[in-house]
């Protein structure tokens, strides 16, 4: 763990903030709570897709919109030798885009992904660096796939090799041969599948076709259990591109669980600090995370769907919201943290999110996954700490403009039960 001042070594344990904060076994939020946030996130409209009510074929315009929309790229990018990435080079890879022919209707496909898989903005596995930042921030890298995720595919790329798909929360480019193709029958029948296994870390099992990652939060079906296991199904690919159903057998243990995790505050605490130290992943790229997916896959664990990015999470309607204005001081913003927020709860700023643990000895803390902070150097000046990694920090920490992440703090959430109005302070 990278040391940060004003850290101490027991609070890298969720068990030090469960006991100083007395954390107890209420549920956040009801299996009710859960299914009209659903819906109304939905209807809102940013990003969350209930899949089984997309139309099995959508026009072509859309998908060009879409994909219009996602090619973006006006900066000069390089590869991750630090070569740039020539005209030519944009050339193919917008060509590869193979957008469908304006005014035809595009027949809507099936599919699981069968393992955790990189969702690309363009259809290359070619990195996109601005200068100076590789190998971190791969612009083409959007978000990871869980294993066994649901996918709805619209459409191919001209040599094949990609798939451009919907997720429950993102669209993009993932690789066609991590996906398994299947009919609309299954595909609906998994999607409503609430009878699953929660991976609360991760963990290999053992299969006939070898072993398999499964990774922190991803959802497998259950087919049944006994005192000692539970037998799943894990998603098998044949040699033409087929998904077929996998048995596995999982230990009964603490790294999974029959449905999601109980949606306490302690639960919240326990999943998160389950991913103390791991190396910050732009995009969740080498299978790890970035702030907004830790956020979020946290959250999974305990049946809580939420948008892949900071910025659509921080928008979600129906939670209790305190809307910090920028008018105030740091002794109101503690005032409102003190006074209205809990463990567990998240904490917004621009282009980034925190899980908001409580105060000790007169500073409040967070766990986050982020690329450090800064220090003082004198008249005015602050030098960047670099830390990229999920760790326990202070709100009182600088960032490089000079303010502390309690003075750049935007908004702060909790799913403490559904709420039908936005409260502000």
């Amino acid at each position: 763990m990278t040391s940060v001042p004003h850290v101490e070594e027991t609070m890298h344990s969720a068990m030090f903030w469960i006991e100083h904060l007395q954390l107890g076994e209420e549920p956040l939020f009801t299996p009710e709570d859960r299914a009209q946030w659903h819906a109304l996130w939905v209807r809102q409209g940013e990003s969350l897709v209930d899949l089984v009510s997309v139309s099995p074929t959508i026009p072509a315009h859309r998908i060009r919109t879409w994909l219009d929309a996602d090619d973006q790229f006006e900066d000069t990018l390089f590869t991750a030798q630090n070569v740039p990435l020539e005209p030519s080079f944009w050339l193919r890879v917008r060509e590869n885009c193979n957008r469908p022919v304006e005014g035809s209707q595009i027949a809507c496909r099936y599919a699981f992904a069968t393992a955790r898989a990189s969702l690309r903005t363009l259809p290359t596995s070619t990195g996109a660096f601005k200068e100076g930042q590789v190998p971190h921030f791969d612009r083409m890298q959007e978000t990871a796939i869980h294993l066994f995720e649901p996918l709805i595919v619209f459409h191919s790329s001209g040599d094949g090799l990609f798939s451009y798909v919907q997720m429950h929360n993102y669209r993009g480019w993932v690789q066609s041969d991590e996906i398994a193709m299947t009919d609309r029958q299954t595909f609906l029948d998994y999607v409503g599948n609430e009878h699953f296994l929660t991976a609360a870390d991760s963990f290999e099992i053992q299969t006939h076709a070898g072993s398999k990652r499964i990774e922190y939060g991803a959802r497998l079906p259950l087919q049944a259990s006994s005192e000692s296991e539970w037998s799943v199904l894990l998603p098998g690919r044949t040699e033409f591109g087929r998904f077929y159903p996998l048995v596995a057998r999982v230990d009964i243990g603490p790294t999974a669980q029959v449905g999601p995790l109980s949606s306490t505050r302690r639960t919240l605490l326990e999943q998160a600090f389950r991913l103390l130290g791991e190396a910050y992943g732009w995009g969740d790229e080498q299978g790890l995370h970035d702030c907004s997916s830790f956020v979020m896959d946290v959250y999974r664990t305990i049946g809580l769907d939420l948008p892949r990015n900071a910025g659509e999470q921080e928008r979600l309607v129906g939670v209790a919201k305190s809307v910090f204005s920028a008018t105030m001081t740091p002794s109101e913003r503690r005032a409102v943290l003190l006074r209205s927020h809990q463990a567990g709860d998240l904490l917004y700023m621009a282009g980034h999110t925190m899980i908001y643990l409580g105060e000790w000895e007169g500073r409040l803390y967070v766990l986050h996954d982020y690329s450090g902070y800064a220090v003082a150097q004198g008249q005015g000046d602050f030098r960047s700490v670099t830390v990229m990694e999920i760790g326990v920090s202070p709100l009182e920490l600088h960032l490089t403009s000079g303010k502390t992440f309690l003075e750049a703090l935007t908004t702060a959430i909790s799913f403490a039960g559904f709420r039908g109005e936005v409260r502000a302070v």
